[in-house]
């Protein structure tokens, strides 16, 4: 990956005193907004000679873990500048909670969601792997204390920055099929809708990792195909369909450049990419593309916008898969919202 000043600064006093919230959503939005802060502090330490309230973050996740955990795939030169710190860390469920006795106990009082929630439920066995209803249920019992979270952490951020008379500047990082990430990121679309009276922001950009980014991580399957078309289709139906006014972001799906092999780079090296485009997005910066081959190399990943066309346009593509393959089919619309 490349080192050094790669990135020519020229961040004006103004530029850098956006009022910028980071909120990463699962393992890669948090990885993706941990590479992006340090990117900024990085350029604000090296044009002004101070990191002061360059941005804050907020990490959500699905329940308290090791913080170490989402550095373990930094090699160690790539590890400046990136922490994350108890404080800037959201669990969604609490040490030892189990998200279904909430949801037996409300579907026994005959809430319709609840019931809904524990007809899916698999039966108990031993030791097994959560699967996507055991994440809805946590969304389920998680929702407020997410929504209190989110909205004690902007407000705190007007109050702590001292440019805070600007609106929020804020940027969302996930994945568009892990579990907790996607379901998050749907929920938090409602959640800044019924905050938007409270919470000023300037501008909302969400950058969605799509499932070729992964190929180095683990075999894809069926039904990560499934869930990453469900989650597409749930942001349709919020974002696009015609019903009351809701806060849309402007939506960035990330996905690997034509014939780019990730074996060849750093496990990390998504992140960091990202975070680069990222920087440039906020700052409305030109980023030529020999300033990056100069850097140590091509990037490896494309930014598109996540809009009503390249929805339609992702549906489309499994149209023929729909129809041949009930199985997948049955699969997307239990993915979907």
């Amino acid at each position: 990956m490349p080192t050094g000043d790669w990135y020519i600064s020229c961040m004006s006093e103004e530029e850098s005193a956006r009022n910028l919230v980071l909120i990463g959503l699962g393992g890669s939005g948090i990885k993706a907004m941990l590479a992006l802060r340090a990117l900024i502090e990085k350029e604000k330490l090296s044009a002004h000679g101070s990191r002061e309230n360059s941005c804050r973050l907020l990490a959500i996740d699905s329940n308290y873990i090791q913080t170490g955990e989402y550095f373990r795939d930094i090699d160690e030169e790539d590890l400046e500048g990136i922490r994350l710190t108890q404080d800037e860390y959201l669990g969604l469920l609490h040490y030892r909670e189990n998200p279904w006795d909430r949801v037996t106990e409300d579907a026994k009082s005959n809430i319709p969601e609840a019931v809904k929630l524990h007809s899916q439920r698999r039966a108990i066995e031993i030791n097994r792997s959560p699967d996507r209803s055991d994440y809805e249920a946590m969304i389920y019992v998680s929702r407020e204390r997410m929504k209190k979270g989110v909205r004690d952490f902007l407000k705190n951020s007007e109050k702590s920055n001292k440019h805070s008379a600007r609106p929020i500047t804020l940027m969302i990082a996930t994945s568009l099929f892990g579990d907790t990430g996607s379901l998050c990121y749907l929920a938090l679309l409602e959640i800044l809708t019924e905050l938007s009276e409270e919470i000023r922001c300037e501008s909302i950009n969400a950058v969605l990792f799509g499932p070729d980014v992964y190929v180095r991580f683990f075999q894809q399957q069926t039904f990560h195909t499934a869930k990453y078309l469900g989650v597409v289709n749930s942001i349709f139906n919020f974002c696009f369909k015609e019903g009351p006014e809701q806060i849309a972001p402007n939506q960035h799906l990330i996905s690997l450049y034509p014939g780019t092999s990730m074996h060849l780079f750093p496990r990390f090296a998504i992140f960091t990419e990202t975070a680069k485009k990222l920087y440039n997005l906020i700052y409305e910066e030109s980023l030529s593309e020999n300033m990056v081959q100069e850097a140590g190399g091509d990037s490896t990943i494309e930014m598109v916008p996540l809009n009503l066309e390249k929805c339609l346009e992702i549906k489309s593509s499994f149209v023929d898969r729909l129809r041949a393959d009930r199985h997948f089919n049955e699969l997307v619309r239990d993915y979907s919202s």
